[in-house]
């Protein structure tokens, strides 16, 4: 499934609404509290709600970026006070005109990219210190789901780099620092 598709199914089902479930705002507050600096961006946020909830944790400039145009026009009407960039591939980095941000959250995303390895590397390039994932700790019937993760499958596609990876309820917390320090 395409991320063209899988927003389309998103919108159809107003999926977003599931987002103001306890499991998820204590999903986006986890991940505010381990985000780091003052800038951010919410890599995979579709039509930008998770991009707002963030920002409602975690004070600072929001931005966000998705796969799907017309999200990405979608996010900028509903939610004018932050940026959003819309990435026709997965060069994130030449899509923000080279801009790195102190922290990239990319939550509930990965288990749905092919190359996994090669997106998490694009994630790092836009990181100046920190990234934050997320990813369902167990198999969730969902369409669009490439793999669950395992916590070993998980330390063998960060093996080399300086993460953690917590699991906490339906979800394993992957933080990934980067060698530059933001206070």
């Amino acid at each position: 499934m395409t991320a063209v598709e899988y927003l389309k199914m998103w919108k159809e089902h107003k999926t977003w609404n599931r987002l103001t479930a306890t499991v998820h705002q204590q999903r986006f507050r986890k991940i505010a509290s381990c985000v780091k600096g003052k800038t951010f961006i919410d890599v995979g946020c579709a039509y930008g709600h998770s991009t707002h909830y963030l920002s409602l944790y975690k004070g600072g400039l929001w931005a966000g970026m998705d796969f799907g145009e017309e999200a990405i026009c979608e996010a900028r009407e509903i939610f004018p006070e932050h940026d959003f960039y819309y990435s026709p591939d997965y060069n994130m980095i030449e899509t923000t005109g080279g801009r790195q941000f102190d922290s990239v959250v990319c939550s509930e995303v990965i288990e749905h990219i092919k190359n996994d390895e090669a997106f998490v590397k694009e994630l790092l390039r836009l990181a100046k210190s920190r990234a934050v994932l997320t990813t369902p700790s167990r198999p969730v019937a969902s369409k669009g789901h490439l793999r669950c993760y395992t916590k070993e499958t998980l330390t063998r596609l960060f093996k080399g780099l300086n993460y953690t990876i917590k699991k906490e309820g339906r979800f394993f917390y992957i933080t990934i620092d980067t060698n530059e320090t933001i206070n």
